[in-house]
């Protein structure tokens, strides 16, 4: 069910779970790259080849991503912020994380 959007969900993927730890499980055995957004990463998100499957992972506003889940994602990113602000609206580090995949695909910055 969608409460609000401006069209773009008739367009992406999109995917609701019962239970995250599972699905990311099965997403695993896939091969589906698990990239997790979590303040204070080392890895810059821009540093990440994006060119393969891959689920992003966005944790709650202000709690991030639980500890198991955390555990479970193979990369862990951030979107380098400054001054006093450490974090981000979920809707919006959503839309810069999508961004940089659809960039990454459009313009193929990797071989």
């Amino acid at each position: 069910m969608v409460k609000a959007s401006a069209g773009a969900v008739e367009h992406v993927n999109l995917v609701e779970v019962i239970n995250i730890k599972h699905s990311i499980g099965k997403m695993k055995e896939s091969g589906i790259l698990i990239v997790g957004a979590e303040v204070g990463s080392e890895m810059r998100l821009w540093n990440v080849d994006m060119n393969r499957p891959l689920a992003l992972v966005i944790g709650s506003e202000g709690r991030g991503l639980r500890r198991t889940v955390k555990d479970m994602c193979d990369l862990l990113v951030t979107l380098p912020m400054k001054g006093e602000i450490n974090s981000l609206n979920v809707s919006v580090a959503a839309g810069i994380l999508s961004y940089e995949v659809m960039r990454q695909r459009t313009y193929r910055l990797y071989p």
